[in-house]
């Protein structure tokens, strides 16, 4: 799809040098993240456009987190996706903000999350969740500090 092209073209370029980051080309691309697709509302995808240039510079990605649903079926795949129909969860999760590197550091990352969580407020959301990837980000320290931390690879050091 043209949406999925979009997001595709400046990944690497967002994400270079980011801890765990492996380029994909755009089969892989489609299969990992056109099932994400699916399941956004509106103002789940956000894109940043340079005004001068018209190129992409920044994206944010949001979902319903839709885990409580998923739960519910007790394994039953039968029942899979069935509460897309129904009424949207309280929460949603705020994936990814990314920029290019000469974008990062005047504002659009935040101009992401106010404006992404201002639209999901408007759909009915009241609650969400950030998974933060860098310790380096302390937007929320203030009005929302983290509630809990996850370590996927953690050394002890002396």
């Amino acid at each position: 799809s043209a949406t999925l092209a979009r997001i595709h073209a400046p990944l690497d370029e967002f994400w270079e040098g980011h801890v765990g980051y492996v380029p994909m080309d755009m089969a892989e691309f489609v299969e990992t993240f056109s099932g994400l697709l699916a399941v956004m509302t509106d103002g789940d995808l956000l894109v940043g456009v340079d005004c001068a240039s018209g190129r992409d510079v920044s994206f944010s990605v949001a979902y319903p987190d839709w885990a409580e649903a998923a739960r519910s079926l007790g394994g039953d795949a039968s029942g899979w996706g069935r509460w897309m129909r129904g009424p949207l969860p309280r929460r949603v999760v705020l994936q990814t903000v990314a920029a290019v590197p000469e974008a990062r550091r005047h504002g659009v990352v935040h101009l992401h999350i106010v404006q992404g969580l201002s639209l999901q407020q408007r759909a009915g959301f009241s609650e969400a969740t950030v998974a933060l990837v860098t310790q380096d980000f302390h937007l929320f320290d203030k009005v929302a500090p983290p509630t809990r931390r996850y370590a996927l690879y953690a050394r002890a050091t002396c």
